[in-house]
C-alpha cells in the first residue's frame, strides 16, 4: 500500500513517522508554505491549565498528546534524533487572586486521579514564585502544575522527518493537486507528474480549502493569525524557567540561549498577511511588560507570524472522508496543534494502517 501525505507540518510528519514505523510505503508532499503554525508556534505543552470545557473529546485528545511526548521522546531519543528541545520544565499558572488558585488547585487534584500526567501540585508564595521565575512581576502568587513542558516545533518536525526518512520516507518539494472526484481512486498532480496512491491524507493546515478535496469535510477551516515574540534576557539561564500561563490566554516561556517566548495574538478575519503590524506587536509587549517590568531592557530577536488552522466548530477534524478510507484529512488542532499533533498523528496512522486506534476518533470525523 502507498500512502501520499499533504502537508508536513507536525500533524503530516507524525502521520509520515507512525505509518513508517508500521512498515508502510509514504510520500510527503509538502509545499514548505511560511506561516505554517508549526513553525511560528511556541510550544506549551501544558492542556491542564484552561478555561475551556473539560468534558470534550477534544480535551481528552490534548491530554492525551500531552501525555504522550514522553513516549515520543525516548523513542526519537534511541533513533538519534532527540534534539527536539522538549523538556518538562513545569508551569506556573499565576495570579492576583487567591481564590482562582485555590479552585484551580482543588480542580486539578480532582483530575490528577485520571490524569496523573498534571504531575506535581504546588501552591507557591510571592517570593517563591520569583524564585522559580526571576524576572516576574513581584505581585503574583502561583500554583505550580508539575507536568507542564515545552517543545520546540520546529525541531521536533524535523527530527521526525529525518526519523521518517531513514525509514524509507520520500519528501518531495512541490504542490500537489487532487485530480480524483467522489468515487474513484485516487489521483494526483505533483509537480507536473501523476501520481496514484493507494490512500491520500490531506494535512496541509491553514490552506486546507485551496485544495480540491473529492469529498468536503462538514464544516471549513479558516487560518487565525497569531504573532509571537521571542526576545534574549542577556546574562540569564532561562532553560529551565518555567512556563508562565496567566488567567489571560497570554503565556510566556524560555529555552535555551536566554531566549523567551510571548504570545499570542488570536486574529481572525485578516486571512494570510505575513506581517507583522504594531498593533500586535503593540498588544503582546504590552502584555510582557505588565508580567515582566524589566524586560524593556530586553533585546528583541524576532516576531514570528503563524496561520492557526481553526474548524467551524473549534474541533479537530481527524479521520476518513469517504466511506471506502481512501482518503483522510487531519486538520483544526487550532492553538493546540503542537500539544495534540504528535499524538494525533499517531493515532491516525494505526487507523489507516490497522483500521482501529487507541482512542476512538468518531468525533472528531469531517463528516460530524
Amino acid at each position: 500500500m502507498s500512502i501520499a501525505i499533504i502537508g508536513g507540518g507536525i500533524i503530516g510528519t507524525s502521520i509520515a513517522y507512525h505509518l513508517a514505523h508500521h512498515g508502510e510505503k509514504v510520500t510527503v508532499i509538502d509545499d514548505q508554505r511560511s506561516g505554517r503554525a508549526t513553525d511560528a508556534g511556541a510550544g506549551i505543552v501544558c492542556p491542564w491549565v484552561t478555561k475551556r470545557n473539560k468534558n470534550t473529546p477534544g480535551y481528552e485528545l490534548s491530554t492525551r498528546g500531552a501525555t504522550y511526548y514522553e513516549t515520543l521522546q525516548h523513542q526519537l531519543e534511541a533513533e538519534g534524533f532527540g534534539n527536539t528541545g522538549y523538556k518538562k520544565v513545569g508551569t506556573l499558572a499565576i495570579s492576583t487572586d487567591d481564590n482562582y488558585l485555590s479552585q484551580l488547585e482543588d480542580e486539578l487534584l480532582k483530575e490528577k486521579e485520571r490524569n496523573p500526567g498534571i504531575g506535581t501540585l504546588e501552591r507557591l508564595s510571592k517570593e517563591q514564585t520569583k524564585e522559580r521565575f526571576p524576572p516576574l512581576h513581584e505581585q503574583y502568587e502561583s500554583l505550580f502544575v508539575g507536568g507542564g513542558a515545552r517543545v520546540d516545533g520546529r525541531k521536533l518536525q524535523l527530527a521526525m522527518q529525518q526519523s521518517a526518512q531513514k525509514l524509507g520516507v520520500k519528501w518531495v518539494n512541490g504542490t500537489a493537486k487532487v485530480l480524483s472526484t467522489k468515487g474513484e481512486a485516487p489521483k494526483l498532480e505533483v509537480n507536473g507528474k501523476y501520481e496514484m496512491p493507494s490512500k491520500v491524507i490531506f494535512a496541509s493546515g491553514a490552506w486546507l480549502e485551496e485544495l480540491q478535496l473529492p469529498v468536503r469535510p462538514k464544516h471549513k477551516i479558516r487560518p487565525q493569525r497569531g504573532q509571537i515574540v521571542h526576545l534574549k534576557a542577556h546574562g540569564e539561564e532561562t532553560s529551565d524557567w518555567p512556563i508562565i500561563q496567566p488567567e489571560s490566554s497570554y503565556y510566556i516561556l524560555s529555552f535555551e540561549d536566554s531566549r523567551i517566548v510571548v504570545g499570542a495574538t488570536r486574529e481572525d478575519g485578516k486571512g494570510f498577511t505575513e506581517q507583522v503590524t504594531a498593533g500586535g506587536l503593540h498588544e503582546v509587549l504590552s502584555v510582557t511588560s505588565e508580567l515582566i517590568p524589566g524586560a524593556d531592557q530586553y533585546e528583541w530577536l524576532e516576531t514570528r507570524v503563524g496561520f492557526r488552522p481553526i474548524s467551524a466548530d473549534n474541533k479537530p477534524v481527524l479521520g476518513p472522508l469517504d466511506e471506502e478510507h481512501t482518503f483522510y484529512v487531519a486538520n483544526g488542532f487550532g492553538a493546540t496543534g503542537l500539544t495534540m499533533g504528535p499524538y494525533a498523528g499517531k493515532l491516525l496512522a494505526d487507523l489507516v494502517h490497522t483500521n482501529q486506534a487507541e482512542m476512538d476518533l468518531r468525533a472528531f470525523y469531517p463528516d460530524v
